[in-house]
């Protein structure tokens, strides 16, 4: 789960299920530094997940971060 606020209101905040992607050869461990790849579906995604927004991570890996760039897809296998 992301757990980010909305970047127009930091008075409402929200929690989308996401799927994480990490090139490292291991599981990612806390306090370790990390690039990831985050998978969000979520209409509301675009208001809360943006780059420069920071963001919580929560479930096996618990962390925190700031988006760096977002990439949209039609969900179509490329």
């Amino acid at each position: 789960m992301i757990h980010a606020w909305r970047m127009d209101d930091l008075s409402s905040d929200k929690y989308f299920p996401t799927v994480i992607a990490c090139d490292a050869e291991h599981p990612l461990e806390q306090g370790e530094r990390a690039v990831v790849t985050f998978t969000v579906e979520d209409d509301d995604a675009l208001q809360y997940l943006a780059p420069g927004q920071p963001f919580t991570i929560f479930g096996g890996s618990r962390g925190h971060g700031v988006i760096s760039r977002r990439e949209f897809t039609d969900g179509q296998p490329s």
